[in-house]
């Protein structure tokens, strides 16, 4: 799997799996274990921003025939029972960094922010 297509498909899955649990969860009412909740009418944003981290480990490939150019690989890397990763011929690289993503909110208007106003 090619490195972007393997960001763009764990972006989409995070986002679908947290859509489907808030869904889940909404059920509950009165912000019973809301999923990124969002007190009221806050429009500042940043305060929901989240980072979503990846540490890759990828090979560059180079196409000979009729494309050109190059690739990276996301590989998939076999940890033994000795929990050391194993890995056949070729050279792999490790590409690490982070997104910052705003995920879906759940607006929560009958349920105080304590957690925000009321000191511990």
């Amino acid at each position: 799997m090619e490195l972007g297509e393997f960001v763009r498909e764990s972006l989409l899955q995070i986002l679908k799996g947290i859509k489907e649990a808030q869904v889940i969860t909404n059920r509950q009412g009165a912000g019973v274990g809301v999923i990124n909740p969002k007190w009221g009418n806050d429009k500042d944003y940043a305060d929901y921003m989240q980072h979503v981290e990846f540490d890759i480990a990828v090979s560059a490939a180079t196409q000979k025939a009729g494309g050109g150019g190059a690739s990276l690989k996301v590989i998939a890397l076999d940890v033994g029972g000795d929990g050391q990763m194993k890995v056949e011929k070729g050279t792999v690289s490790r590409v690490s960094f982070r997104l910052p993503v705003a995920f879906p909110a759940v607006t929560i208007t009958d349920v105080p922010p304590r957690a925000r106003d009321t000191p511990e």
